[in-house]
């Protein structure tokens, strides 16, 4: 589980690292400078639900690992319980985010009706 404030612990950087070598195109290029010199930012970050463009504290959130091009600062975010980092549960009957993440392309109703 992450420290308090996000920080990426150690154990955490090797497993995104051991996911990331699977998975992230070993010559991958910037598409806006062309560099392959990319580095992994300290904190985790976190995607908040659109709430009409006003702030929601205590909506749901989605924790990612940000990756950044060292010379133009191009970044790319990674969702982070999908590399299988686990986040607590705030509640004693929330399971952790890496156990209740939802599928990459929910089914629709209406396509079901098709």
């Amino acid at each position: 589980m992450p420290e308090v404030g996000g920080k990426i612990t150690a154990a955490e950087k090797e497993k995104i690292d051991a996911w990331l070598r699977t998975r992230w195109p070993h010559n991958y290029k910037c598409p806006i400078c062309q560099s392959e010199n990319w580095t992994l930012a300290e904190h985790f970050v976190e995607l908040r639900t659109f709430s009409g463009g006003a702030l929601m504290v205590g909506g749901p959130v989605y924790p990612n690992v940000l990756i950044i091009s060292v010379p133009c600062g191009y970044s790319v975010l990674m969702n982070a319980g999908g590399m299988g980092i686990a986040f607590g549960p705030t509640s004693p009957d929330q399971k952790p985010v890496a156990e209740e993440q939802a599928p990459l392309a929910p089914e629709r109703q209406d396509e079901k009706d098709v």
